[in-house]
């Protein structure tokens, strides 16, 4: 399982977003993006004992989502120790629906 451990102690970074761990994910193991986002959505699924019949997107259903982007190019970031990585992809936040409403992340 994948998860962000954003709390109090870390909200100023390193940790600032799911996107960014994702990245980070990616970047140092090289694990292929599907795995990433079995392990980060469908792992936590099973693991909480959620049933499909809450799982699913359907006209007249509330859904909670957001639509990730992955993007190339040269992405630095800060580790835990405030030392420089480089990662070739990254993982990004672009729209979060909450029921009727989408908006755009910044």
């Amino acid at each position: 399982m994948i998860s962000s451990d954003l709390h109090g102690g870390n909200v100023g970074g390193p940790v600032y977003n799911l996107g960014t761990v994702l990245t980070r994910v990616y970047g140092l193991t090289k694990m292929p993006w599907h795995l990433i986002i079995h392990k980060t959505i469908v792992e936590p699924i099973r693991i909480l004992h959620i049933p499909d019949n809450e799982l699913e997107i359907r006209e007249g259903i509330r859904a909670d989502l957001t639509v990730y982007q992955i993007d190339n190019g040269s992405f630095p970031f800060l580790d835990s120790k405030k030392e420089e990585r480089t990662f070739q992809e990254k993982i990004t936040a672009r729209y979060t629906c909450i029921g009727p409403y989408v908006y755009a992340c910044r």
